[in-house]
């Protein structure tokens, strides 16, 4: 007797789980055409991992100085030489340019002769 009951119980048991599985959503919805809107995007998922993020852009555009700074020499002439490159980062005191001396060289000459000869005389 405690076998029936207990296969009784146990029959129960099983047939209303299987309702509560079958049932448990309600009745089905109607089979038709998907709801207007936005159709859904298909994704990958992965499993979340630690590491460091390694991000690359690629842009086009102009690259200006923040800051412009005059630049003047102290008497005309023409550039002999130019000591440093479009985009170069220049300390303060460093060469830029030279000017051709080569007429500031024969004019020092000259005043050295003319030195000369004047302490020669006196």
């Amino acid at each position: 007797m405690k076998t029936l009951l207990g296969t009784l119980l146990l029959l129960a048991a099983v047939v209303l789980a299987a309702w509560a599985v079958l049932f448990r959503g309600g009745p089905a919805a109607p089979a038709g055409p998907p709801p207007p809107g936005p159709r859904p995007v298909p994704v990958t998922l992965v499993p979340v991992e630690q590491g460091r993020v390694a991000e690359t852009l690629e842009l086009v555009g102009d690259v200006v100085s923040a800051r412009r700074s005059p630049v003047a020499f102290r008497r005309a002439g023409q550039i002999a030489e130019v000591a440093v490159e479009l985009g170069d980062r220049v300390e303060a005191g460093r060469l830029l340019a030279r000017l051709e001396d080569s007429v500031l060289a024969e004019q020092e000459a000259a005043a050295a002769a003319a030195l000369a000869a004047a302490e020669a005389d006196a």
